[in-house]
Formats: structure tokens, C-alpha cells, sequence
């Protein structure tokens, strides 16, 4: 998989401490909004939280691409969904 450490650089500098939008897009749709946003990221996980009651855990081994721009994140699954997250 994945550049883990260009993502880890692109979440330390545009992700961490802001407002982040994620948008499930494929068969099912769902939105979340995190406030403060914390993470933590290693070879199997990277998980997403506010550190109250918001938090996302994304399972790596089911990712089959990664593209990453200043500011966004597109996920892209091993099936028909994929994962945007990007800052406000």
C-alpha cells in the first residue's frame, strides 16, 4: 500500500487541530464533521477523532489507493466506496 509518511505529513499539516469534513461516497453516503481533529495512523489503522464522541477508523488493509492534495484526502476502497476527507 500507501505512502504512509506522505499521508502522515499531509494530515500533521493540513488535518491536525482543524475542522474536517469526510464524505462516504459510493452505495451507502454518509457525512461527518470533526472539530478539533486528532489521528493517529501505523500500518494496519488510521483513525480520526475529536477525543469526545466523534471518531473514524479506517482499516488499511481494505484500501487499495490513496491520493492525497493539499488539504483533501481521497480514499479509495478495495470495493465500490470511497472516502473523502478535507479541511474547511
Amino acid at each position: 500500500m500507501k505512502d504512509l509518511e506522505k499521508l502522515e505529513n499531509e494530515i500533521i499539516t493540513n488535518f491536525i487541530g482543524n475542522r474536517i469534513n469526510i464524505e462516504l461516497i459510493g452505495d451507502i453516503t454518509y457525512t461527518l464533521k470533526i472539530e478539533n481533529a486528532k489521528f493517529l495512523l501505523n500500518r494496519v489503522y488510521l483513525i480520526f477523532s475529536d477525543e469526545k464522541e466523534n471518531q473514524l477508523n479506517i482499516c488499511l488493509d481494505e484500501v487499495g489507493e490513496i491520493s492525497i492534495e493539499e488539504g483533501m484526502i481521497e480514499i479509495y476502497f478495495n470495493y465500490n466506496e470511497n472516502l473523502r476527507i478535507y479541511t474547511e
